[in-house]
């Protein structure tokens, strides 16, 4: 277990978090793991994505910063 791990669920920083549904660099269920452990985070798995989402196809990047605009407007 890491440092972020260890202590996720102190950070109360209200977070957003982008999972890459077909990431194969990231390991996904442990990321959404660890995301479940803090209190603020907002997680969203963007379907048919790899890795890096902002340069993804125009309809995913497109959702994604959709997202991010949501998220930051609120």
């Amino acid at each position: 277990m890491n440092t972020i791990e260890l202590n996720a669920a102190s950070i109360t920083t209200r977070s957003l978090i982008l999972s890459a549904d077909g990431d194969s660099i990231i390991e996904n269920k442990r990321q959404r793991r660890v995301a479940a452990k803090f209190p603020n985070a907002q997680v969203e798995i963007i379907p048919v994505a790899y890795h890096e989402v902002l340069t993804e196809s125009d309809d995913i990047r497109d959702a994604a910063l959709s997202t991010v605009f949501d998220f930051l407007s609120a």
